[in-house]
């Protein structure tokens, strides 16, 4: 694989595209140095972050919002009936209502979840109730995060589906 990136590589730099492909890297750069602005941790630290299934950086508008909820409304939603409570509930069905309009949803459609991995683990558990699994296959690639993998791998072994690895190929 090491070899075909660099014959990809060295053709792509003896190409007549290699002007085009330099002026889309530019354009690449500025586009993260203008997000990396929004982030604290990009703005210090030039990095490519690639593990946001297991933990998202966070924009500073987003820090800021959490550390007002924390300091002025933390308290449990849907469980109490003091002001505070109560605030923290209103607060949490305004955040459901923003994301159902930007992704076009209802807000009964919104599930919000602590990341990605009790997500996907959710997802499998109420498949494995509601599908028949015999005699059927459940596909994942190499390639996955090992919190979109294991679910599925373990979906396979609880309800005998075949668990079927595709390879993955430049």
């Amino acid at each position: 694989m090491i070899r075909k990136l660099q014959l990809m590589t060295k053709k792509i730099s003896n190409s007549k595209f290699t002007n085009k492909f330099r002026r889309e890297e530019d354009i690449l750069h500025k586009f993260q140095n203008n997000l990396a602005k929004d982030f604290p941790l990009l703005k210090k630290r030039r990095i490519s972050y690639l593990d946001s299934s297991a933990t998202t950086q966070k924009p500073k508008i987003v820090i800021d919002k959490l550390k007002r909820v924390y300091e002025m409304h933390n308290a449990n939603s849907h469980r109490g009936l003091y002001d505070i409570s109560e605030e923290s509930t209103k607060m949490l069905h305004d955040a459901r209502k923003v994301f159902a309009y930007f992704i076009n949803a209802s807000t009964e459609e919104i599930i919000f979840t602590r990341n990605s991995t009790e997500a996907l683990n959710g997802i499998a558990n109420s498949l494995e109730r509601t599908l028949n699994f015999k005699n059927k296959n459940i596909v994942s690639t190499v390639i996955e995060h090992h919190s979109n993998f294991v679910p599925w791998q373990q979906l396979s072994k609880r309800t005998g589906a075949k668990f079927r690895i595709v390879d993955f190929d430049i």
